[in-house]
């Protein structure tokens, strides 16, 4: 299996954790593996170009770096639902980032909401592995 078809997969499996995590009432885990499936989605679109994404976890720098790098564009409501999520790498998982406790900061309605936007780029990054 091709390298970037493995971090697809991941990208997938990350989703289906973040939907998992919603219905057990985990919100801010869900959130986290809505970025991280969002992350890992893009990341498998450089590589099929050849590009290395290195170690980012920023998903505009992401953005970014697939636009210039593979003259791919990113549509609008993608790259909205890209900026909307970004934050939350940080916020899910520390007390001074959430102003308080990360797993007492998310709500099902929130957690639902970076899951649809979340389904929508790995739509649009499934389009352009093709």
């Amino acid at each position: 299996m091709e390298d970037y078809l493995r971090w697809m997969e991941q990208a997938d499996e990350d989703f289906k954790t973040a939907r998992i995590l919603i219905n057990q009432g985990v919100y801010y885990a869900s959130v986290f593996f809505s970025h991280q499936a969002i992350e890992k989605a893009l990341k498998s679109i450089l590589l099929k170009h050849g590009k290395d994404p290195g170690k980012i976890h920023s998903l505009p720098e992401l953005a970014d770096m697939l636009e210039s790098e593979t003259g791919i564009s990113i549509p609008e409501n993608i790259r909205l639902a890209i900026q909307e999520v970004n934050p939350h790498y940080v916020i899910t998982r520390y007390p001074d980032a959430a102003n308080g406790i990360p797993a007492r900061a998310y709500t099902q309605t929130k957690a639902k909401e970076i899951l649809d936007k979340c389904k929508e780029v790995l739509e649009w990054s499934r389009l352009n592995l093709h």
